[in-house]
């Protein structure tokens, strides 16, 4: 066996385990939840570890490829990138990436999911090349014996929506009557309190035309994907505006689930 061309250092860094805070997720197919890192985060570790200009990769190729239906009509398509990734002193690692392009409605929508498909397989491509050189870059994420690169006696899972924390669950309840004090009469003369309004729930359909709207469990969605993708409010806006001519808060149900895939496939 050669020698290696790390240093004693450079090793220890890449034989630690993948830190989980690093880790992300997204829904994938069929329910199932995919751990991945952020590509912004792989080319940062590859920098620390490997040093500024002693690394790079080669782009050997991008292709649009459609996917058809037993009709022989295409249902979608998506993009494949081909790299070449180099380390200095190291073997070159040749690897593919792909995906899937979420089409607009107008043609200036169309192009930008194109554009932002082709550098998620590029990005996508890198990612799947680094992974050769261990934990620090995901490989982790891809045994089935851990939970975001961590065993799973020592990963905690995490809480469902709505769940509370484990200590609100023991805690007793309070007794009735502290839930529930007895009504203080106003003074004569005052008249009482107005009750503190409450924003009306959000409606399920857009009255008169039975368009469902979307949820605020997805317009929150929308909103905390954007922000990991570092687009500010103003340009989500004006991104909703272009692909479904209405704001965020007037998204239907329909175009909030393309949206949410949409920004998915954009490359982090």
């Amino acid at each position: 066996m050669g020698q290696s061309p790390f240093s004693q250092e450079q090793l220890d860094i890449l034989n630690q385990p993948l830190d989980a805070k690093r880790v992300k997720h997204r829904p994938g197919g069929g329910g199932v939840q995919l751990s991945y890192i952020e590509g912004h985060d792989v080319i940062n570790t590859a920098n620390h570890v490997f040093g500024f200009g002693n690394w790079g990769y080669d782009l050997l190729g991008v292709e649009l490829n459609t996917v058809s239906d037993e009709k022989g009509e295409i249902v979608g398509s998506y993009y494949a990138a081909r790299i070449r990734v180099t380390v200095a002193g190291c073997v070159p690692i040749t690897e593919e990436g792909v995906c899937a392009v979420s089409e607009g409605r107008n043609p200036r929508a169309r192009i930008d999911a194109h554009d932002m498909s082709r550098k998620g397989a590029i990005t996508d491509a890198l990612k799947r090349a680094l992974r050769c050189f261990g934990n620090q870059f995901g490989n982790s994420l891809y045994d089935s014996d851990l939970v975001d690169g961590q065993p799973r006696n020592q990963a905690r899972p995490a809480r469902p929506n709505n769940m509370p924390a484990p200590e609100a669950i023991r805690r007793p309840a309070p007794p009735a009557a502290a839930l529930t004090p007895a009504p203080v009469p106003p003074p004569a003369n005052v008249p009482a309190p107005v009750a503190a309004s409450r924003p009306a729930p959000r409606p399920a359909a857009v009255a008169g035309n039975g368009v469902v709207l979307a949820s605020d469990q997805q317009i929150n969605g929308i909103r905390k994907i954007a922000a990991s993708r570092k687009i500010s409010e103003q340009r989500l806006e004006a991104e909703l505006m272009t692909r479904y001519g209405t704001s965020l808060q007037n998204l239907t149900d329909a175009d909030a689930r393309d949206f949410i895939t949409y920004l998915n496939n954009i490359a982090a």
